[in-house]
């Protein structure tokens, strides 16, 4: 029997959404950031170039995306949000993972982690690939 997959939303602290993410999806898990993308110039490109050309394979440098010359930083559309598609047993071990650098969303009785429905999830990342600013998602439920 397949594991049942489901979105969870995790807070994360100290800027670390990004390094979280390569943690996860080096668990084998999918993850989702609504970021923007911001073409770096000038002083800041030479110091993203510098740090990409490293061969320092331990270093997440996941924040950046080089397309050819031109790099580009992914910006968190939404501080310190990460989503998460896991099966809800592998949640201990993912809390276990951020322990002091975030935690799960739960319910208002915080007996369980917070389903986000695969429909609204769908949604969600239809609109934050959109790139248009200004939006604001409301949900019938």
């Amino acid at each position: 029997m397949e594991e049942q997959l489901h979105w969870y939303a995790l807070k994360v602290f100290f800027n670390k959404v990004f390094e979280i993410e390569a943690w996860l999806e080096e668990m084998g898990l999918e993850t989702y950031i609504p970021v923007r993308k911001v073409q770096l110039k000038g002083e800041e490109h030479l110091r993203a170039a510098r740090r990409l050309s490293t061969s320092d394979d331990t270093r997440h440098d996941n924040q950046f995306i080089q397309a050819g010359p031109v790099i580009f930083k992914r910006v968190p559309v939404v501080s310190s949000l990460l989503f998460v598609l896991a099966p809800e047993d592998r949640l201990p071990e993912i809390e276990n993972r951020v322990l002091g650098r975030g935690f799960v969303y739960r319910t208002a009785d915080r007996t369980r982690p917070s389903v986000i429905p695969d429909k609204q999830m769908a949604m969600f990342r239809m609109v934050c690939s959109s790139g248009a600013e200004g939006l604001e998602f409301f949900s019938d439920e």
